[in-house]
C-alpha cells in the first residue's frame, strides 16, 4: 500500500491557509504604500510653502539692504557725512548676493524672475546715482533737485519689492489653501480606504479562516486515515515476516539489530528483547563449512558499505546455545529516498535437513546405478564362464590335441574377458579421497564394456572417437556415474537397430573458458521435446515413466557443476543422427575443488542447459 505525501485535501488546505495569510498581508501592503505616497505629496506641499517662505525672507533681507543703502546716502546729503562710500560699497556687495540667492530661489517661477530683473534694473539705476552722489558729481543739480531725483529713481525699486512681496505672498496664501485642502482630502481618503480594507479584510478572512477550517478538518481526518492505513500496513508486514517460513533479520546503519521474526530468533537462538540493539556480529555468527573459519557477517557488510547491492551465499551457522546448522543467506541494503544506504535486511533458511535428503537421493541414484551395472555384470560375467565350462567339458572329451589346444584358447580368451569385467567393477568401489587426473576416454570405455550385454542385444552401433589427451583432473568414480547415466539414456532412446556416437576431445582455451575435454554423446532417438528442456536437470523429473527415478541428470549436474564444469542437453543438428545430443565440458584444472570459479566460466546457474 502506497501512502501519497500529498493528497488534495492536503493541497486544497495548503492553498487556503495561504490565502488567508496572502491577501491580508497584500491589502496592508497596499494600505501602506497609498499612506507613504499621500504622505510624499504632503512633504511637496511643505517643501513649495517653505520655498515660498525663504523667497519672501530673502526679499526682506534685501529689502532692509536697500533701505539701509538710501539711509546713508540720506545721511550724506543732509549731514555731508564722510567715508560712507566704503559703508555703501559693503552694503552693495551684499545686495548683489542675495539678488543672485534670490534669482536661484525664483527660477521655477517667471513673473518673480521678471520682477527680480526688475528690481535688478531699477536698483542699478538707483546705486548708479547714490555712488555720483556720495562722489560729489551731481551735474550741477541743487541739492534738492538732486534729492528728488534720487527719490525717483529708488521709488520703483521699493515698488517692485512690494509687488515681488505680494506675488509671493498670494502664493503663499494659494499653496496654504491647497495643503489645508490636500490634508482634509488625505484624512478622508485614509478614513474611507481603512474602513472599506477593514470591511474587505473582515469579509474575506472569514470565508479563508472558515475554509482553512474546513481544510485542516479534511486534512486531520485524512491524516487520521491515513495513521490506521499505515498502522495496518505495519501490523501486516509484521504478521506476514513473523508468519514466514524464512528467518528475517534488519539492522541499521551501525550494525545493530532492529528486527528478528520468530524463525531467526529459533536459529540464533536469541529472543527478540535481547538481540534489539546488539551487533549483528553477535548475534549471526557464520562460519565456513568446510574450514569452520568465521565468516563476516553479510548484512554488517552490506549496511556498511553504499556499493554492494546484495550478498548470497551459504555458511554455518551456530546459534547462541552452540547448536549447529547450514543456511542459505542473501542480504540486500536498505535505503533512503535519496538512495542511501540506512541499513540491511537478511534473508536465511536452515538447508540442513534438505542438505542431508539430497545427499541420500545422490547416494541412492548411485546405488541405483551400481544396482543396473551389477546387474549387467552379472550377465556379462555369465556368458564366459558358460563358454568356459563348456569348453572345459569339450577339452575334457576331444582327444586330438590340436583341437584341445584349440579350445584351450578360447577358454583363456573367455577368462581374459572375466577379469577385465570384474576389474571394471571394482574401479566403481574404488572413491579416491582427493581429485586425480582420469582419461575421460579410458572411463568411457570401461562404461561400454559394462553394457556391451545390452549394446548387443538391441543390435545397437557404437561410434567412438577419441581426439587428444583426454585428461582431467577430478574423482573418477564420480565422473563414471555421470557417463554411465548419460550413455544409458543414449542407449535406451536410440532403441533396437540405433545409433549412438561418442566424441571426446580436447578443448583449447577460449575466450570464455579455459582449456579442458568437450565429451558429445548423441543418439539416433527422436529427440527431446520442447515442454522437458527446461525441466530435464530438476529432481524427480523423468520420460521414462516407472522405469526412471528421475535423478540420473539431477545428480549428474552436481557432479559436472562440483568439477567446474558444465553440461547442455540439446536436439542434434546433424541430419545423419537427429536425436538428442548431450554435451559436457570438464576443465583440466582442479580450481573447482578450492572454491575457486574457473576462469572464464559463467556462473552455475548461467551453466545449466
Amino acid at each position: 500500500m502506497t501512502i501519497q505525501t500529498k493528497t488534495m485535501d492536503q493541497v486544497r488546505f495548503q492553498r487556503h491557509l495561504a490565502e488567508a495569510l496572502l491577501v491580508p498581508l497584500l491589502a496592508l501592503a497596499g494600505l501602506g504604500l497609498f499612506y507613504v505616497i499621500l504622505l510624499h505629496y504632503d512633504y511637496r506641499a511643505d517643501q513649495r510653502l517653505s520655498h515660498i517662505d525663504a523667497i519672501v525672507t530673502s526679499t526682506e533681507q534685501l529689502q532692509e539692504l536697500i533701505a539701509d543703502q538710501r539711509a546713508i546716502v540720506r545721511s550724506f546729503e543732509i549731514a555731508t557725512a564722510p567715508n560712507q562710500t566704503t559703508n555703501l560699497n559693503g552694503l552693495r556687495d551684499q545686495t548683489g548676493a542675495g539678488l543672485a540667492s534670490l534669482h536661484k530661489l525664483v527660477a521655477s517661477d517667471p513673473e518673480a524672475s521678471r520682477l527680480l530683473i526688475q528690481l535688478n534694473d531699477n536698483y542699478q539705476l538707483w546705486l548708479g546715482w547714490a555712488e555720483a552722489t556720495l562722489a560729489g558729481h551731481v551735474f550741477q543739480l541743487t541739492p534738492a533737485q538732486n534729492d528728488q531725483r534720487g527719490m525717483t529713481l529708488i521709488s520703483p525699486v521699493g515698488s517692485t519689492i512690494r509687488t515681488l512681496l505680494e506675488h509671493e505672498h498670494t502664493r503663499r496664501a494659494h499653496q496654504a489653501i491647497q495643503i489645508s485642502s490636500f490634508k482634509r482630502h488625505t484624512i478622508q481618503a485614509i478614513s474611507i480606504s481603512a474602513i472599506l480594507i477593514g470591511l474587505l479584510l473582515a469579509t474575506f478572512t472569514r470565508k479563508s479562516l472558515l475554509a482553512v477550517s474546513r481544510g485542516y478538518g479534511s486534512v486531520i481526518a485524512e491524516l487520521h486515515q491515513s495513521s490506521e492505513e499505515l498502522e495496518r500496513s505495519r501490523n501486516w508486514f509484521q504478521i506476514t515476516l513473523e508468519s514466514i517460513g524464512d528467518a528475517v533479520l534488519t539492522c541499521d546503519r551501525e550494525s545493530r539489530i532492529t528486527f528478528m521474526n520468530p524463525i531467526a530468533t529459533r536459529l540464533t537462538g536469541w529472543s527478540a528483547s535481547d538481540a534489539l540493539g546488539r551487533s549483528a556480529h553477535e548475534i549471526i555468527r557464520i562460519f565456513d563449512e568446510q574450514s569452520r573459519k568465521p565468516i563476516e557477517n553479510p548484512a554488517a557488510k552490506v549496511a556498511l558499505s553504499d556499493s554492494i547491492l546484495s550478498i548470497s551465499g551459504q555458511s554455518l551457522l551456530i546459534a547462541h546455545d552452540q547448536s549447529e546448522s547450514i543456511i542459505q543467506h542473501n542480504a540486500a541494503p536498505i535505503c533512503n529516498r535519496q538512495g542511501k544506504t540506512t541499513g540491511a535486511v537478511l534473508v536465511f533458511r536452515d538447508v540442513t535437513d534438505q542438505l542431508r535428503t539430497q545427499q541420500a537421493l545422490q547416494s541412492s541414484e548411485k546405488l541405483a546405478v551400481a544396482g543396473r551395472l551389477a546387474a549387467s555384470i552379472a550377465h556379462e560375467i555369465h556368458n564366459p564362464l558358460d563358454s568356459i565350462a563348456n569348453l572345459h567339458y569339450l577339452i575334457d572329451k576331444e582327444e586330438d590335441p590340436e583341437l584341445q589346444r584349440e579350445y584351450l584358447a578360447l577358454a583363456r580368451q573367455e577368462l581374459a574377458r572375466t577379469i577385465q569385467i570384474t576389474r571394471t567393477m571394482l574401479s566403481l568401489y574404488r572413491e579416491a579421497e582427493n581429485p586425480v587426473f582420469t582419461s575421460l576416454a579410458d572411463l568411457t570405455r570401461g562404461v561400454l564394456l559394462l553394457l556391451e550385454r545390452r549394446v548387443h542385444e538391441q543390435s545397437i552401433t557404437i561410434e567412438e572417437n577419441y581426439l587428444g589427451d583426454c585428461t582431467v583432473e577430478g574423482f573418477p568414480a564420480e565422473l563414471r556415474q555421470v557417463l554411465t547415466n548419460v550413455l544409458v539414456n543414449a542407449i535406451e532412446a536410440a532403441g533396437r537397430h540405433g545409433r549412438v556416437r561418442v566424441h571426446i576431445e580436447v578443448q583449447p582455451a577460449q575466450e570464455l573458458r579455459g582449456s579442458g575435454v568437450l565429451v558429445q554423446i548423441t543418439d539416433s532417438g527422436k529427440g527431446i521435446a520442447s515442454g522437458a528442456r527446461e525441466r530435464i536437470f530438476r529432481p524427480f523429473f523423468t520420460t521414462k515413466g516407472e522405469a526412471g527415478t528421475g535423478l540420473g541428470l539431477w545428480v549428474s549436474l552436481g557432479i559436472i557443476q562440483k568439477h567446474g564444469g558444465a553440461i547442455h542437453i540439446f536436439n542434434s543438428h546433424n541430419t545423419s543422427i537427429p536425436g538428442a545430443c548431450v554435451e559436457i565440458f570438464l576443465p583440466r584444472s582442479n580450481r573447482a575443488f578450492h572454491n575457486q570459479p574457473v576462469a572464464g566460466q559463467p556462473p552455475a546457474a548461467d551453466r545449466i542447459a
